[in-house]
């Protein structure tokens, strides 16, 4: 039987990691990052931004993303899922896949917070 502390220890790994899925996904898909490094490397693998005029006139700019690969760099949902692959390598095979994958579902739920909050 695992401890409490041990238990506690294993949960704040998980809130850590699903919380840095979602920050290394989204500088990724919507930050220029230092030196323009993540937009630059958004362009050459086929992301384009595209102005358009909203509802209200005013302009807003879209990712479109020009193939399969730059799919992924223009949504958080499925950069979340790889960042949290990225980040739990080192754990065991079966605990690290389910970690992956409910770390990736966290970092969803982190990014639809921020978002409804922004609205």
């Amino acid at each position: 039987m695992r401890s409490r502390r041990n238990l506690i220890v294993t949960t704040l790994d998980f809130v850590i990691l699903g919380l840095a899925s979602w920050r290394l996904a989204y500088m990724l898909v919507n930050e220029d990052g230092p030196g323009a490094v993540f937009s630059r490397l958004r362009y050459r693998l086929g992301v384009r931004s595209v102005v358009t005029r909203g509802n209200d006139g005013q302009p807003e700019a879209t990712k479109v993303a020009t193939n399969a690969v730059a799919e992924l760099w223009t949504c958080v949902w499925c950069m979340s899922f790889w960042a949290a692959l990225l980040l739990a390598l080192p754990l065991t095979p079966v605990y690290w896949l389910r970690l992956v994958l409910a770390a990736s579902g966290l970092a969803v739920v982190a990014h639809e917070g921020v978002e409804r909050l922004r609205r």
